[in-house]
């Protein structure tokens, strides 16, 4: 009996230590395991920060480059209209240049001819080169006014005042009857509406021509009607 129960205590005491020993093995496997889980995440974990640190870093980059690359195309914009300005710029000094410099000539030369006829000794000569000169400045005018014609008519407005007011189909009016030079004053005040904007009616535009030469609502109205009975 006594050898059973020390047997017995034998037995449970090594059943103990074998317990024991596998839990620890366990214990220490699993913490081992632990471990090794934990050093992986922390890794993952680290490897997390610097993907999105990287990627901040890099939209950050790439909105500066954005930015920039906004300003320097702002830049290139305005050195463009810059340009271009400076190009309408040179381009109107340009033809005021060429103009003057036409005026320039054109003044030297007739300086020049006055100096030559004013050299002339002889009053009977420098009359007559006088005379010649300016004989051919005026052919030189009347050669422009030959690239003038008279348009066709294609109005005429009789008016209280015995005159007749003659619109052309060019735009153009003069009063009839009337002389040339008076006619070529006249066609610079042009009234191009008249005629140029056809989806407007006639007394529309024959109104607004003749407010500018200071006629009252009731003349206005006078002529639109003599105009529409001439129709």
């Amino acid at each position: 009996m006594i050898l059973y129960s020390i047997f017995s205590h034998n037995i449970s005491k090594m059943l103990e230590d074998v317990i024991s020993q596998s839990t620890i093995n366990k214990f220490d496997s699993t913490q081992e395991k632990w471990k090794k889980t934990e050093v992986f995440y922390t890794k993952v974990k680290g490897l997390t920060y610097m993907s999105i640190t990287n990627n901040k870093i890099h939209k950050r980059q790439i909105e500066f480059l954005q930015n920039e690359i906004a300003k320097r195309e702002e830049k290139m914009e305005l050195l463009k209209k810059q340009k271009d300005e400076l190009s309408i710029r040179n381009y109107r000094f340009q033809k005021i240049i060429e103009y003057l410099e036409k005026k320039i000539n054109k003044l030297k030369s007739r300086e020049e001819n006055y100096k030559r006829i004013n050299s002339i000794s002889n009053p009977t000569e420098r009359i007559q080169a006088l005379t010649d000169y300016s004989n051919q400045i005026y052919k030189k005018l009347q050669n422009k006014a030959k690239k003038f014609s008279f348009p066709k008519i294609s109005k005429q407005i009789n008016l209280d005042t015995k005159n007749t007011l003659v619109l052309n189909k060019n735009g153009t009016y003069f009063y009839y009857p009337d002389d040339v030079d008076t006619f070529y004053q006249n066609a610079r005040l042009l009234f191009l509406s008249f005629l140029n904007e056809p989806q407007r009616n006639d007394s529309q535009k024959i109104s607004e021509l003749l407010y500018q030469f200071d006629f009252n609502e009731d003349e206005i109205a006078t002529i639109i009607q003599k105009y529409h009975s001439n129709l």
